[in-house]
């Protein structure tokens, strides 16, 4: 499995799409894990993603420092995914799909500085017990994320926002 990974990793890295192509085809059945920071590949993210999305045993993504506006819809297919990582990239908002991966424990948007709002489906995300939003534009959060009962770590810093819902004092996990 580690052979598997710094291949893919190496190709990932080194932003040959048709290496990466190649890595994700042929390992598809057991690559678990992709990092993808900083892979410069942002004209071609519509094609990572279905690629990607072939990949049913996927449960680490990380795709920080990419610059990404947006995350296609195809990231649904993702539906193995625990821990995902989009920090430091430029996106304006949380795509409903992601709210659909219900396996996600791990999600971090830090850094995204025009993100301004988090959707309500949000909720979804039973299984989220890791969630970072510091340094967005976030001006209020939502108070449906009180609902996440199994989030124990929840970071909001450096954020404009003019208040905390009350019944965030609900969220006893967090530590």
């Amino acid at each position: 499995t580690h052979r598997r990974r710094s291949e893919i990793c190496y190709a990932m890295i080194d932003g040959n799409i048709k290496k990466i192509a190649f890595e994700i085809v042929s390992n598809r059945k057991s690559l678990d894990e992709a990092d993808l920071i900083a892979s410069r590949l942002n004209d071609q993210i519509d094609l990572i993603f279905d690629l990607l999305g072939e990949l049913k045993s996927l449960t680490y993504l990380d795709f920080s420092g990419n610059d990404l506006k947006e995350i296609p819809e195809s990231i649904s297919k993702l539906t193995s995914l625990e821990y995902l990582d989009l920090l430091e990239n430029r996106l304006t908002k949380v795509p409903e799909a992601i709210c659909n991966i219900t396996t996600l424990n791990y999600l971090d948007l830090t850094g995204n500085e025009d993100l301004q709002e988090i959707p309500e489906s949000i909720t979804n995300l039973t299984s989220l017990n890791t969630m970072g939003l510091s340094f967005t534009r976030l001006r209020e959060i939502p108070e449906s994320i009180t609902r996440l009962t199994s989030l124990k770590s929840f970071n909001f810093a450096g954020n404009e926002l003019k208040e905390i819902p009350e019944s965030f004092s609900n969220l006893i996990s967090l530590t």
